[in-house]
């Protein structure tokens, strides 16, 4: 029998590819330069389109679906009807959280623009590794159940699994996530798919720092399997209609951060190994 890896393995995870072309160049960047070695792929993103054909040129970099019902519009009808009250568009996580909970927004319908975006991915001639969500919305309980099935069912075998981390958890809203993040544990774990990797990142989602990454990957256990949430690309204001997401991103920092010579140094002093989804489970062709 081969020997079990004692190293510390780790999946570098760029979100939000197909969000801007800004976005997406600098994760192409931080996956050609940097050690970013998967992207998940918003469908419904303004740069889908134009941006696909360059993932075909990228290698060895993994793909899958990051999947979003709280930005932008829908790709399925029947969805967009349901939107109609807010422009036909999503109106963000607060809003489509509390319609889902309250059953506003049925979780069948919610599947069915699940399984659209994935199927998006697919027709396009991507290989689907993963499937993650925006904001994490996947995790809500009425559809993490239903976001695994679905997966199983298109031979997608990593759905991400969202926990609470307490990690320079001083911000209110890391608080108030971390708190129902541990709600949603205590519902959703019997249903997360067999070795899916330890998730790193969330309490600085949008803001990865180099201070973070000397804090946590020190506590990383040798013979673990974990995936590095991250944000890195290019900010060119133009593309960006929502002032908001000025505040809680800062794409350029992480791209250089992940770019580092001092992020490679970290990894390597802590017997670290970048890998990607691809060596540790076939994808979906």
């Amino acid at each position: 029998m081969p020997k079990k890896n004692k190293k510390v393995q780790l999946i570098i995870n760029a979100d939000d590819y197909g969000f801007s072309k800004s976005v997406s160049e600098g994760i192409l960047d931080a996956h050609r330069t940097g050690l970013v070695t998967a992207t998940g792929i918003m469908a419904n993103g303004s740069y889908f389109k134009k941006g696909v054909h360059r993932l075909f040129d990228t290698g060895n970099l993994d793909t899958g679906v990051h999947i979003n019902i709280t930005s932008g519009y829908p790709i399925t009808k029947d969805m967009g009807k349901k939107l109609s009250k807010w422009g036909g568009t999503f109106p963000g996580i607060f809003k489509m959280a509390t319609a889902i909970l309250k059953n506003k927004i049925s979780p069948e319908l919610v599947m069915l623009e699940f399984q659209a975006q994935i199927e998006r991915c697919l027709k396009a001639g991507l290989v689907i590794f993963f499937a993650n969500s925006h904001h994490h919305v996947h995790m809500l309980p009425p559809l993490f159940k239903r976001t695994a099935n679905l997966a199983k069912h298109l031979g997608i075998p990593f759905v991400r699994y969202t926990t609470a981390e307490w990690v320079n958890c001083f911000k209110p809203r890391v608080i108030i996530n971390n708190f129902l993040l541990r709600a949603f544990h205590s519902i959703n774990q019997r249903y997360k798919l067999a070795k899916t990797p330890r998730l790193n990142g969330v309490c600085c989602s949008g803001n990865l720092t180099i201070s973070y990454i000397k804090q946590v990957f020190p506590l990383l256990q040798n013979g673990q399997i974990y995936e590095l949430m991250c944000h890195p690309g290019y900010l060119n204001t133009d593309e960006i209609d929502n002032p908001l997401l000025l505040r809680f991103h800062h794409w350029e920092s992480e791209l250089e951060l992940l770019k580092s010579n001092e992020m490679r140094d970290i990894c390597e002093k802590n017997d670290l190994q970048v890998i990607g989804y691809r060596d540790i489970a076939p994808p979906v062709l």
